[in-house]
């Protein structure tokens, strides 16, 4: 029995080593298994290292030109969210300078401005945006919402007459409120974005580079012939392949998830153990499901014509980006059959929000039925396939 359980560890070494071997021959596979993780996570870092959008361009349309009108602009220009780069006399100015990129978004100050103040009725402040970026929104929207309270309060206050600052700060806000944003305290859009990204790349090279493999197999027809593999072999065979890429990305995830956090200050505030535990179900869901598309590819270029399309895709689908509740149901359970949707949900819990393994047990359990069922795919595929050889798909022959 222990003869035979060392026999059993040999041959999977032996496809352990074939594999690597094969990985190691071929520079493009290099790249795609070392350098993208390790380089694709700074890119992205440097792209967002400011987090947010600050002083997004902004122009003012003044038909009041009073004091009141002046002081609302210069109380906009002074967050740190609004600059005011123009002032122009009519919106058609305005629309121009839209149009030329010298500014993302308008304000009309009505010529009632301050009359309608000073007579104790409302006055409204138009807002116009270009809506290619909603971070240009958002900062406007929020601009005017904050200048337009703290301005309010002090229109109150001047109204009530009241004989102490206590007695006014009551009646301008009689309840005490503090915001505090959860988990992401910066509301920076990196800390959101490249965790998800992250754990999407550890998927996509890694599949990428296992169907691509197996394509420039066939098309050297290189690959073994399985006529006589049996089902014990097979297995040894998936396990062998799978343990050469589940020891490299172990490597590499030390690297991810310790090293390019701290680089950009990205929120982290899970425990590295949890982590871990979820990313060894993650990488061998992603192997196995890597593996057994494989079986599908018979040159090396299609790896990357049909799979480089669907980062994206796999992205939204993730529900990262867009809401997970908001997604359809027909692609939601499309969502539940790809490993990036329980990884980056499960990694987020943890890294960024604090949650223990105890407290993912749905994307957890979900990852090892994922690698689970795509390993037995796996088997099924191969069993399937012994008696045929990989064929040259450019071959008129």
């Amino acid at each position: 029995m222990k003869l035979r359980f060392k026999q059993y560890i040999f041959r999977i070494l032996v496809y352990w080593k074939s594999e690597w071997e094969a990985i190691s021959s071929d520079r493009a596979l290099l790249l795609l298994l070392f350098a993208a993780p390790i380089f694709y996570p700074i890119i992205y870092g440097s792209i967002y290292d400011n987090e947010v959008v600050k002083e997004a361009e902004l122009i003012v349309v003044d038909h009041s030109q009073t004091a009141e009108s002046r002081r609302f602009c210069r109380l906009c220009d002074a967050t740190r969210e609004v600059k005011i780069v123009a002032k122009k006399e009519n919106l058609k100015e305005a629309e121009r300078a839209i149009q030329q990129k010298e500014a993302y978004g308008i304000i009309e100050i009505p010529s009632d401005f301050s009359k309608k103040l000073i007579e104790g009725e409302k006055s409204y402040i138009t807002l116009f945006s270009d809506m290619s970026s909603l971070l240009y929104y958002k900062n406007y929207l929020q601009t005017l919402t904050n200048v337009s309270l703290e301005m309010n309060k002090e229109i109150q206050i001047k109204r009530l007459n009241k004989s102490s600052s206590r007695e006014e700060d009551i009646a301008v806000q009689p309840i005490i409120y503090q915001e505090s944003t959860l988990f992401n305290t910066s509301n920076g859009f990196g800390s959101f974005l490249i965790p998800g990204v992250i754990m999407l790349l550890i998927q996509q090279t890694l599949i990428i580079a296992i169907c691509a493999l197996n394509g420039k197999r066939c098309e050297e027809n290189t690959k073994p012939t399985n006529t006589q593999q049996t089902l014990l072999e097979t297995i040894f065979s998936i396990l062998g392949r799978s343990f050469c890429y589940i020891m490299i990305y172990c490597v590499l995830g030390c690297y991810l998830f310790v090293v390019i956090p701290y680089l950009f200050s990205l929120p982290q505030i899970g425990n590295y153990w949890d982590i871990m535990g979820l990313y060894l179900p993650y990488l061998f869901a992603v192997v196995y499901w890597g593996l057994f598309l494989s079986n599908f590819f018979q040159e090396k270029e299609e790896a990357y014509l049909y799979l480089v399309f669907t980062s994206v895709i796999l992205l939204f689908l993730s529900g990262i980006s867009w809401p997970a509740h908001a997604i359809p149901t027909g692609w939601k359970v499309v969502s539940y059959l790809i490993p990036s949707t329980f990884g980056i949900q499960g990694f987020i819990k943890i890294n960024t929000m604090g949650a223990e393994l105890s407290e993912i047990t749905w994307e957890y359990i979900g990852l090892w039925i994922q690698a689970v069922g795509y390993f037995a795919l796996c088997i099924v595929a191969v069993q399937t396939k012994r008696d045929k050889k990989c064929v040259r798909t450019n071959n008129p022959g």
